[in-house]
């Protein structure tokens, strides 16, 4: 509850222009709430499911569509809205297709820092898609953009596909939402605070050949939709390749979070999942011969790395 009403107060803090907050609860009654400080707030709506487990798309979906607004954001309620966000932007002399990206500030235990986001000068040169996909310097999360009612129904919404604790969920429904822009403009700076916790669903990892399928309906995702598809055929050609560096990519950053210690915080544990990761990655995963060359030089360089921390623990050197 406490982590609930920071983020509700954030966004009373730092949100300049008119809003309405609607909390939609998944799997638990009004009745857990009312502790809240907000409960009664005539600015903020509650929407629960009351025993009803819906999965992570519908939940999303059911928050935009009860939302009631022209214009939406999405907070998770262990995050926070910084001061300087919509800083300048007057959304009623924006079109349907205006999308305003946040700059992020990553915190977990040990520390603070920013993440990768593009800057004005990089949209404007670009297209934003080559920046989604080939550069990556788009952090994927729920909260990265401000976007409008009338887009989030061209592009469908968030789509029931791929892995169950909604990884690529939001990715695929952001790779739409830039496919069909009109104008892309991103905050001056950090304007929103990620809390990264071991008991988020982010920290659940899917390493055995599972993932074929789950790539395999997120690619799908990616391609159904025609703006999308279209930028995806010029750059990919069809969509097994699209497969083939979607499953290298997932590689990289699965070995990245399962030695993050926010995720996996025993140094042992991280080097017994990252092997198990790699025989998957090499052995059942549908990559293809030069993505497991690349996998089998990564994970033996991983393991010079990891032989190394565990001998100077061994041997008390810092």
């Amino acid at each position: 509850m406490p982590s609930l009403d920071e983020a509700i107060r954030s966004v009373f803090d730092n949100v300049t222009v008119d809003f309405t907050i609607n909390v939609s609860v998944n799997n638990q009654s009004l009745d857990s709430f009312l502790s809240s400080r907000y409960i009664d707030h005539c600015d903020v709506n509650w929407l629960c499911t009351n025993a009803q487990t819906v999965p992570i798309w519908d939940s999303f979906n059911i928050a935009v569509e009860s939302a009631g607004s022209e214009w939406i954001y999405i907070l998770s309620d262990d995050d926070l809205i910084l001061p300087g966000f919509l800083k300048g932007v007057d959304l009623k002399k924006k079109d349907s297709g205006y999308l305003y990206a946040t700059k992020i500030i990553v915190e977990d235990h040990m520390c603070r820092r920013e993440s990768c986001s593009p800057s004005q000068e990089q949209l404007n040169n670009n297209n934003p898609l080559d920046l989604f996909f080939a550069k990556q310097v788009f952090h994927n999360h729920i909260s990265l953009f401000v976007f409008n009612i009338k887009m989030f129904h061209d592009v469908g919404g968030f789509q029931r596909r791929g892995y169950p604790n909604g990884y690529f969920v939001d990715t695929v429904f952001h790779s739409h939402l830039l496919a069909n822009s009109t104008h892309v403009e991103v905050s001056d700076g950090p304007v929103f605070l990620r809390k990264q916790t071991s008991n988020q669903g982010s920290a659940k990892f899917y390493l055995n050949r599972i993932v074929n399928s789950y790539i395999h309906e997120v690619v799908e995702g990616f391609w159904s939709n025609d703006k999308c598809r279209e930028y995806l055929r010029f750059v990919y050609g069809n969509q097994r390749i699209h497969r083939k560096h979607l499953f290298y990519q997932r590689f990289g950053t699965e070995i990245s979070k399962l030695n993050n210690r926010v995720y996996n915080q025993s140094a042992f544990k991280a080097f017994l999942d990252t092997s198990w990761l790699s025989f998957n990655a090499i052995f059942t995963w549908r990559t293809d011969f030069s993505s497991k060359k690349k996998i089998i030089s990564i994970y033996l360089g991983y393991c010079r790395k990891a032989l190394k921390c565990i001998l100077k623990r061994m041997l008390f050197f810092k």
